[in-house]
Formats: C-alpha cells, structure tokens, sequence
C-alpha cells in the first residue's frame, strides 16, 4: 500500500496498546485536524483474512480520529518496518520495542517512537517541527489554517517554523 500518496506530512500510529489509550487518540486527532495525514499501522489481520476478526474497534477509532479506512494498513503478523521502508513517513508510534527498534535501523526516513506514557508527544512533536523545513508552502499554509486560535506547543512551533521561512 502506498504510504505517501499526497504531500500531506505522514505520521503513523499503532492500533493495539497506543490508539486504545485516550491519550493518543486526542494527539491523533490533534495532528489529522491541523492537516497531518494519519495512517494506522496495525499487526492485525484484515477481517477478511480472519474469521475471527471484525476490527469494529479499530474502524470505530479511525472514524473518531478521521482517518479513512484506504489509510488503515493491516500488515497480517508481518513486520510493520517492511511497510515504513522508504516511505515518507515522520514517525511510528508504538508500544512494541522490538517493532521500534526495526523501524529505526531500516533505511528510510521514519523515526519508530515507543508508547509507554504522555512523554511521547514531546518527541513526536520534535521530529514533526524538525520535517515542517520539508513541507510544501501550499501545503503549510493550509496547516497554517487549520491552527487559527490554537496556543498549543506544537501549533506555537509550526507557526514559529512557517515564520521563518517567509
């Protein structure tokens, strides 16, 4: 599946033990609001490759966070670095150390991030600032939009970035 099919900047999110927690679910949200591109990338099989499996749960997320289901990757058990190799995405957040540590010294340009409390958002906020210098201006400027009233650290960095760039 094709992970970076716009120039929207990609992130990439676990489903099991990250998105289950409120927490990531409203950061999430926080980055498909100011125009990220969210995918979740999951270990799970697609239901259609299980019986026993219906992913109701995870479309229910997907649908609250406003991912649409072409962004969800089902990887069936494989290595989800298989799927982030040379593609364009910004960070992985999970809470598999193993799956982190794979993400990290494959070739390419995502950085795996490990789940374990609220301390990720400060390095998934850093990786996000530093790769804002890549973003398309057109594109900028719609995220520029999108953060109209938003005093929020990472708000406060893509603007402060996006300023001085002009």
């Amino acid at each position: 599946k094709e992970l970076t099919g716009d120039q929207r900047p990609v992130v990439s999110f676990d489903f099991d033990g990250v998105l289950t927690f409120p927490i990531v679910v409203d950061y999430a949200k926080t980055l498909s609001r100011y125009g990220f591109r969210v995918i979740i990338l999951t270990s799970r099989p697609h239901e259609t490759m299980s019986q026993f499996q219906n992913n109701e749960d995870l479309y229910l997320v997907a649908n609250q966070i406003g991912v649409p289901h072409r962004d969800i990757i089902f990887t069936n058990m494989n290595p989800k670095e298989d799927h982030l190799a040379n593609s364009k995405v910004l960070f992985h957040l999970d809470d598999d150390y193993e799956t982190i540590k794979q993400v990290n010294v494959v070739p390419g340009y995502t950085k795996g991030v490990r789940f374990t409390d609220d301390s990720f958002v400060v390095e998934c906020d850093e990786i996000l600032v530093s790769a804002i210098k890549l973003v398309p201006d057109f594109i900028l400027l719609d995220m520029i939009k999108n953060l109209s009233g938003d005093v929020s650290e990472i708000a406060l960095l893509i603007r402060n970035k996006f300023n001085q760039r002009r």
